[in-house]
């Protein structure tokens, strides 16, 4: 395993050379055992990442990305899983300039999907912005992070991966002392929360508006002042018959 190259990052750059079978059955079994391979390999690098062994891990992650490449082809979809490893196990081990290749690879094999999920590519991208962001590579972040703003823009919009872009990329402006975009997209964060406040608050407070109405309804001080106060008592009389009734009944719920 860890003879494969001098390094995981070159090892994974490489081509692979994916072997031509004529008998059928030759073919499968060695299918059969590339499968079994990624799915041990991948077992054993998640054991040393647990571990925070973070080199075997790496070297781990990139033997199991080889052997997919080999299998399905360079940038398949399969190749996500190990690919986001190697961000991991490179980012532990604070080479960010390899991180960013692999989680440039991420983003890339997102977006070739058939139906790419917007959600998903807006993710790997603001990823890939955190560390852009660790190199100090700003332009780079805020270029990415405005098509990510876009992208969930678009309808139906995705409230929360647009919020996380537009946080992002207001750290961004900061880092370049741009005040006014950082202002701006201060300002479009309040608006987004003020409108998202609004949508929610008809079905909050539909419910409690209806109840100083019935409150009004059955208040004394809404009643016509009476001749008699014998006639005022017996008008309030079955009120608090009611009202004993109702908290009676009350009662049964408030236990449950």
């Amino acid at each position: 395993l860890f003879g494969v190259g001098a390094g995981a990052a070159a090892m994974t750059q490489q081509r692979p050379q994916r072997t031509n079978y004529v008998n059928p059955a030759q073919a499968q079994q060695y299918f059969a055992m590339q499968n079994r391979a990624v799915e041990q390999y991948s077992k054993l690098g998640n054991q040393y990442e647990l571990k925070k062994q973070w080199e075997n891990a790496e070297r781990t992650f990139a033997y199991v990305l080889q052997i997919i490449n080999m299998r399905d082809g360079i940038d398949s979809q399969k190749s996500i899983t190990p690919l986001k490893h190697l961000v991991t196990a490179s980012d532990a081990q604070h080479k960010v300039k390899q991180a960013i290749y692999y989680q440039t690879n991420v983003l890339k094999v997102t977006k070739a999907a058939k139906t790419p999920a917007r959600a998903a590519v807006v993710q790997e991208s603001v990823s890939l912005s955190n560390l852009l962001i660790k190199d100090k590579d700003y332009p780079a972040a805020e270029n990415l992070l405005k098509q990510s703003v876009a992208l969930a823009k678009q309808a139906p919009a995705l409230a929360k991966e647009r919020t996380i872009s537009l946080v992002v990329l207001g750290k961004v402006y900061k880092a370049q002392n741009k005040t006014q975009e950082a202002l701006a997209v201060e300002s479009e964060l309040i608006q987004k929360a003020q409108n998202d406040t609004a949508a929610s608050t008809p079905a909050n407070s539909s419910s409690p508006s209806t109840a100083p109405s019935a409150a009004a309804a059955t208040s004394p001080a809404t009643q016509p002042a009476s001749d008699t106060t014998a006639s005022s008592s017996a008008a309030t009389e079955p009120a608090t018959a009611t009202t004993t009734s109702s908290s009676g009944a009350a009662q049964p719920a408030a236990d449950t």
